[in-house]
């Protein structure tokens, strides 16, 4: 649709006016490069980009309030869906992960109806959307008022505090205007504890957890009175720390390999059988393919990895398609999309895969097929179902939209060597062959 066609003069040329903002900050790129102004113009433009933080804030408001209107009484959706949908399009446009996207949209209900004061301190470059997150984040479960009141006291200051600063600030105002409220807050936090984890840059694993206070201390004060820690160099103490936290969680001594029950998924062109392949570790990501035979060769055998390798089919770089007669995604169907997609497909979330669903519903005709299917999070299969947000198309490109914003989701590329010149007629013939003997049923 032609975005020129179905706006009014207006909205075009509020679009028009934003467009051409960010198209004349570009034009300066090389012109006004002086030493002299260098540092002015860095601090000028983040005032500026604080100004543009809020203005984002109000448009979001705005969305949710946009929403509500619509929602007519007789529309059996659950509660909160407006501010659901607005975290869809605010992920979209901002490409930010749902979650946090559904932060933001709460974030700006509150700056937006409860403390404007940030709101103009934004506009004046003064604070910015992380520090307004902050004071959000620490005046939740007070009053309007309270929180407006939280505000004025520490707005001679907040410009010059930096983010930890601006937490106790903050804090300390809390906890004098409502002193129960922080033990209500403590209370609820601790039943949040969890471990989490995460891949990090050069095969590495993020490992966090969320504790309180006293636990948590008491986990650093174990872990750096052990005897290696005790004994490191200031330097080699971290590293230290965090090999006795392995030895204490998994039971074996320091530097001795700990087994892991994984399943190394190897996706290889069939035409490279005997070629080395990059391989997907199931809750991590993609791996090299010398992580993948460490892995393997450091487990004995009875506890070593399930190494499974999947083929793409000659000529293209797609997984082999299934399907089935269920209406439901089950056994090693099921488990193909888990291993096709990798991860949730809605546009820059990526979560964990925890639901199977069909792009075109069941209910419209839509068929239990890997074609017709894509991998999602628990959060985003449920918020699919919501008014406003629509999903069409199939496996290999999947549109989401909702209001006027689409994303295109597509499957993430088998790892393994990037394409190279098409294979000769030889190749292809010994290729299919090889397939042949994969695919053709087997005689009883």
């Amino acid at each position: 649709m032609d975005e020129n066609e179905v706006l009014t003069e207006a909205e075009q040329a509020a679009l028009a006016l934003v467009r051409e903002c960010r198209s004349r900050i570009n034009s300066t790129a090389g012109q006004f490069d002086s030493a002299r102004i260098g540092d002015v113009l860095i601090r000028e433009l983040e005032y500026l980009k604080h100004a543009v933080s809020a203005r984002q804030i109000e448009l979001t408001a705005r969305l949710v309030t946009d929403a509500k209107d619509r929602l007519r009484p007789e529309t059996k959706v659950a509660a909160g869906w407006a501010a659901r949908v607005t975290a869809v399009a605010v992920g979209f446009a901002r490409r930010r992960h749902p979650a946090a996207a559904a932060r933001l949209v709460r974030q700006a209900q509150v700056l937006t109806h409860e403390m404007p004061s940030i709101l103009d301190a934004m506009r004046a470059g003064e604070l910015g959307e992380e520090q307004a997150a902050i004071l959000v984040r620490e005046t939740d479960g007070l009053d309007p008022a309270a929180r407006a009141q939280v505000a004025d006291e520490i707005s001679d200051r907040w410009h010059r505090l930096g983010d930890r600063g601006l937490r106790e600030a903050t804090r300390c105002v809390v906890n004098r205007l409502d002193p129960d409220l922080a033990q209500v807050r403590a209370i609820a936090a601790a039943q949040d504890r969890h471990v989490n984890w995460r891949s990090a840059p050069d095969s590495m694993l993020r490992l966090t957890a969320l504790l309180p206070v006293r636990e948590g201390l008491a986990c650093v004060q174990a872990l750096q009175a052990a005897d290696d820690v005790a004994k490191a160099s200031a330097a080699d103490r971290g590293r230290a720390m965090a090999d006795a936290l392995v030895s204490r969680v998994t039971g074996r001594a320091a530097g001795e390999p700990a087994p892991v029950d994984v399943r190394v998924n190897l996706m290889i062109p069939i035409e490279a059988l005997i070629k080395d392949a990059s391989g997907h570790l199931e809750g991590y990501g993609t791996i090299p393919g010398h992580l993948a035979r460490d892995l393997i060769a450091a487990c004995p055998d009875e506890d070593g990895p399930a190494v499974r390798r999947i083929f793409t089919a000659p000529g293209h770089d797609e997984l082999i398609g299934m399907e089935s007669s269920s209406r439901t995604y089950r056994g090693l169907l099921r488990e193909f999309i888990t291993l096709r997609d990798q991860r949730c497909r809605t546009p820059f979330c990526e979560s964990p895969v925890k639901h199977i669903d069909h792009i075109t519903p069941a209910a419209e005709g839509g068929k239990t097929t890997a074609a017709n299917a894509e991998a999602g999070c628990e959060r985003c299969n449920y918020t699919k179902e919501l008014p406003g947000y629509f999903v069409t198309g199939g496996a290999e490109k999947v549109t989401h939209r909702v209001g006027r914003l689409t994303m295109i989701s597509t499957p993430p590329r088998p790892p393994g060597t990037r394409r190279r010149q098409p294979p000769s007629g030889l190749e292809r013939h010994f290729a299919e062959v090889i397939w042949d003997g994969f695919t053709a049923p087997k005689r009883e």
